[in-house]
């Protein structure tokens, strides 16, 4: 009876190991699917400088996807605006010194907090391959914003009167739309460019902008204006 007890305990102990290695395994094998082989150090920033390279300088929760499922969630994750990626820390609030980089792919993107961070080819011949975030999505259209991080040498000050400027990043936000059919395209900065969006409904939509007091200069605004045009026929 003995025996048969200690076979039996056996034989549990050797299926739990046997599941906690494939466990791992499969682990192992989403983490390849979505991570490169590159790692960063952990980085908090330039002494000395205003600004930062990063969207959010601290990990924060997030989510990765995968050809649309989700492969990853509760990790950390931040965008580092300046090299254009996006880095992975398997346990949030860790303190591990080196992280990993999330692979640059089209079938991959990730969710930090509400950001939602796709991979998209240069939609013009000034911007590279890199990622943006999703402001709007619907069946008629799709709204980014593409964020950069710009390094500004600081200036020494000429005399007494006057204090040093330090170095600073400067961010800079470019705004892009693909419309159901056709390509993606940069939205202009004013409003009267701006308004051309809206050319096959525009006496809808500026009556509807006048009501809710609108300002197409405004990101916000913008969106609540594609928004009410998306719901026309």
């Amino acid at each position: 009876m003995k025996l048969f007890k200690h076979t039996l305990l056996a034989l549990v102990c050797a299926g739990t190991m046997s599941a906690q290695a494939q466990n791992v395994e499969n682990e192992v094998d989403q983490e390849a699917s979505y991570l490169s082989s590159k790692t960063v150090p952990v980085f908090k920033g330039y002494k000395n400088t205003n600004g930062s390279i990063y969207n959010d300088k601290e990990f924060k929760r997030g989510t990765v996807f995968v050809d649309g499922k989700m492969t990853a969630s509760n990790v950390g994750l931040r965008y580092n605006a300046q090299s254009e990626e996006i880095e992975y820390m398997k346990q949030l609030g860790s303190q591990a010194t080196v992280v990993n980089v999330v692979k640059k792919s089209e079938n991959i993107d990730v969710k930090i907090l509400n950001d939602h961070y796709v991979y998209l080819p240069s939609p013009g011949k000034k911007f590279k391959d890199g990622y943006l975030i999703v402001l709007e999505e619907n069946d008629k259209l799709t709204l980014y914003k593409k964020l950069s991080k710009e390094f500004v040498e600081g200036k020494k000050s000429v005399n007494s009167y006057t204090r040093d400027v330090p170095d600073s990043f400067k961010e800079r936000e470019v705004l892009f739309i693909k419309v159901k059919g056709e390509e993606i395209k940069e939205v202009p900065g004013s409003k009267g460019k701006r308004k051309k969006l809206f050319s096959s409904k525009e006496n809808e939509v500026t009556t509807y902008m006048k009501n809710e007091k609108l300002n197409l200069r405004k990101d916000e605004d913008l969106i609540k204006a594609l928004k009410y045009y998306s719901t026309l026929n």
